[in-house]
Formats: structure tokens, C-alpha cells, sequence
């Protein structure tokens, strides 16, 4: 799975980026909104995992950049700062949400049920 990875904590950045690409992903790494942006500019993505604070925006700002780049793409926002408004906007766009501090383990888990769940809506496309 193409993950874009955003946060501005270098240590989640390499802790995390490393244990997605132990378990096989591909990680595109950004610390800020524009880094993230221009990812989504230049790429698609299976999967973005954002923060929701960044230095230069809100990564909730990226979720309708990556809906309308990509309908299919899977959205998990992480925060230390979770609010009942920020995780209604989140789910708004179909992303699933997260509070900081957690367990690498947990992130791995909800992409290995995302890739399930895309696996069987290719299936069920291709059989249709």
C-alpha cells in the first residue's frame, strides 16, 4: 500500500514511517500541509495519515485534496488535540481518527483492515 505519511514530529515520521515499511508499505514522509500538498499533487496514494496540527495548516485541509485527487483513498488523522468538531470533520470525509499517544501496532492494524477492505471492493468491481 502507497502511504503519504504527514506530521510535523520527526520522531513519528521515522518511528512509524519505518514500522509501515516493515510490514510493506511504501511511505512518502511530510512534516508539514504544503509538503503534503505537493505530495498529493505529484502522486497517488492508497492512504494518508495525517496530523491534524501542522505548522502551516490543519490536516483536516488535506482530506478534500485527497478525496477529490483520489475517491478511493483511505484517511487516518492523528491527533494530540482531538476535539467532538475536529473528529466530525474528520469523519465527514470518511476518515478514521486516531489520538496521539499510540501504539505503531494500532496504525498497522487499521491499514491491514483498509487493505483488506479494498481488496474485496476491487473483487466485487472485477466480478460485477
Amino acid at each position: 500500500m502507497r502511504v503519504l505519511l504527514v506530521d510535523d514530529e520527526r520522531s513519528i515520521r521515522l518511528t512509524l514511517g519505518d514500522a509501515l515499511e516493515d510490514n510493506g508499505h511504501t511511505v512518502r514522509r511530510c512534516e508539514n500541509f504544503k509538503q503534503g500538498r505537493e505530495a498529493l499533487d505529484e502522486s497517488t496514494f492508497d492512504c494518508i495519515v495525517t496530523d491534524l496540527r501542522l505548522p502551516d495548516g490543519s490536516g483536516l485541509d488535506l482530506l478534500p485534496v485527497a478525496r477529490e485527487r483520489n475517491s478511493t483513498t483511505a484517511l487516518l488523522v492523528i491527533t494530540a488535540h482531538q476535539t467532538v468538531e475536529t473528529a466530525i470533520q474528520a469523519t465527514k470525509y470518511g476518515a478514521d481518527y486516531l489520538i496521539k499517544p499510540f501504539l505503531n501496532e494500532e496504525v498497522i492494524a487499521r491499514l491491514q483492515k483498509i487493505d483488506e477492505v479494498m481488496k474485496l471492493k476491487a473483487e466485487l468491481a472485477e466480478l460485477k
